[in-house]
């Protein structure tokens, strides 16, 4: 009975993706900091930041412009797609080198083959050639 009214109450209506859920998280992130940091200047500023990411959210779910809630929603995993790739990126740097190499050798992919290149860090414009084709490109390091 209670799902029958909650599917009667959506239809129509755009529901509940990802990017809402997300605003949800956040908003429950700033209210449990808000709880943390009390009631200073920054607690008055989470407060109002969750009072209007929960609202903002509640008004995506409800909304009956579905098209234009489906363009929000391509952005933001537009967005998440590049983050996520920077983010992996950084990751797997770290997981596939010490901090020590990290921090002397710049890493490069050969634009021809593909093949992962390190030259020294602080040469600044090198030529630099791979090791596998021969492909010769100029690159800062």
């Amino acid at each position: 009975m209670l799902r029958t009214l909650w599917d009667n109450l959506l239809r129509g209506r755009n529901g509940f993706d990802s990017f809402s859920r997300f605003l949800i998280v956040t908003a429950l992130v700033a209210m449990i900091a808000d709880m943390i940091v009390g009631g200073s200047v920054l607690g008055q500023f989470l407060r109002i930041i969750s009072l209007l990411l929960l609202l903002y959210a509640c008004f995506r779910v409800f909304s009956c412009n579905i098209a234009a809630r489906q363009r929000e929603l391509i952005r933001f995993n537009i967005f998440v797609r590049e983050c996520r790739y920077r983010y992996g990126k950084a990751v797997s740097l770290l997981r596939n080198h010490n901090i020590k190499e990290i921090l002397h050798f710049k890493y490069f992919t050969c634009p021809a083959c593909g093949q992962k290149l390190r030259v020294p860090r602080g040469k600044g414009k090198i030529n630099v050639r791979c090791s596998r084709c021969g492909e010769r490109f100029l690159s800062r390091s």
